[in-house]
Parts: structure tokens; C-alpha cells; sequence
């Protein structure tokens, strides 16, 4: 039942009708994450080995986002695998990185939206963790740029484009240690101050 192609477009109408008027993927109802997320990792324990690893980074990815708001919800089984994944600290960017194109992956071929989410909550995480001045900062925002544009295509709306959507709540112009800031350099790029 769970391997039935119905399922995964009832998975779909349901991450739709969660989304927040934000488009915040964090703020998904708990309930709809664990019912996403038991999906996805009962497609992964049923399909034979090597067509399971999509099923498995979506599950993961949602209940990660579930183990961060109620991890009660999270069965010791799940937790285990969770704790697999998980690398040390300074790995944990790049981790967020592949996590993030490997479900945008899956996206593209799928066209599920809940797996959209999970890699853009994974680059958010990763551009979050890497500072400016990192040699794979401007990689891991231009990958959050093309999920991000990619969601507002798929949405057809500006809802994505919150100030939610950045790390720390501003625009990334703002984040970047090159971004003129006086007059003068305002006066320079022929805008007025």
C-alpha cells in the first residue's frame, strides 16, 4: 500500500495543505512531519536495496525537523539511523550540502514538493553553517538560490521570499563582508542614499 503511487500523491496534497501562508517548511504542523515522515520510511524498509535512498534521505530529513520539536515523536529505531548520519560538527555543512543536492535531486526527478522542502531546509542549514569567507560559501548560496528559485517557480507566488528566508533574518547583501554600506559606495553604484 505505502509503494502505491497514490500514496506518494496523497503524501503531496498533504504537504501542500501544511504549508504555512509563510511557506515556512519549520513551521509544518508536527503531525503532518510524522505522517510525511512514517511515509517515507516505510517506502524505504519495503522497496529492495538501491531503490530505497531516496524514501530514506526524505524520511531522515523530516524527522530530523520532528526531532527538533518533539522528539518524543522520533522511535529509537529512527533515532538510531539519524544518529548514523549524523558527522562531527565541522563536517556538518558539508553534510547539509550533499543532503540538500541530493534531495533537490530527487525533486527534480520526482517533482514531490515535500522533498523540495527537505533540500531547502538542508541548504538553509548549510549556508547557515559556513562562514563568508569559506571557500564554498558562494557554491552553497548559489544552490539555495536555485531551490529557492525553483520552490517560488513551483509555488508561483513570493511567499518563499521571507526574511525568514535567510540565515538570520536579513538579506544576504547584508551578510556579505564586501557589501558597500557608505554613501560614498552607494553614490558609486548610482543609486541614491
Amino acid at each position: 500500500m505505502v509503494l502505491d503511487p497514490a500514496a506518494l500523491a496523497e503524501a503531496a496534497r498533504l504537504w501542500e495543505a501544511a504549508q504555512p501562508a509563510d511557506g515556512d517548511p519549520q513551521a509544518v504542523s508536527v503531525d503532518a512531519l510524522t505522517a510525511l515522515a512514517d511515509l517515507h520510511f516505510a517506502r524505504h524498509q519495503a522497496l529492495p536495496d538501491g531503490q530505497d535512498q531516496a524514501d530514506l534521505r526524505a524520511a531522515l530529513g523530516l524527522f530530523g525537523m520532528v526531532a527538533d520539536r518533539a522528539s518524543d515523536r522520533v522511535t529509537d529505531k529512527v533515532r538510531s539511523f539519524l544518529a548514523a548520519t549524523q558527522p562531527e560538527p565541522p563536517d556538518d555543512a558539508e553534510r547539509l550540502t550533499v543532503t540538500g543536492a541530493s534531495a533537490f535531486s530527487e525533486y527534480q526527478r520526482s517533482g514531490r514538493p515535500e522533498v523540495l522542502d527537505v533540500a531547502l531546509t538542508a541548504l538553509r542549514g548549510a549556508v547557515a553553517a559556513t562562514s563568508p569567507g569559506h571557500p564554498h560559501h558562494a557554491m552553497r548560496l548559489s544552490s539555495l538560490g536555485a531551490i529557492l528559485h525553483t520552490r517560488f517557480e513551483r509555488a508561483g507566488t513570493a511567499r518563499t521570499w521571507t526574511p525568514r528566508s535567510t540565515p538570520g533574518g536579513g538579506p544576504w547583501i547584508s551578510r556579505h563582508p564586501a557589501t558597500p554600506t557608505s554613501p560614498r559606495c552607494c553614490r558609486t553604484w548610482g543609486t541614491p542614499c
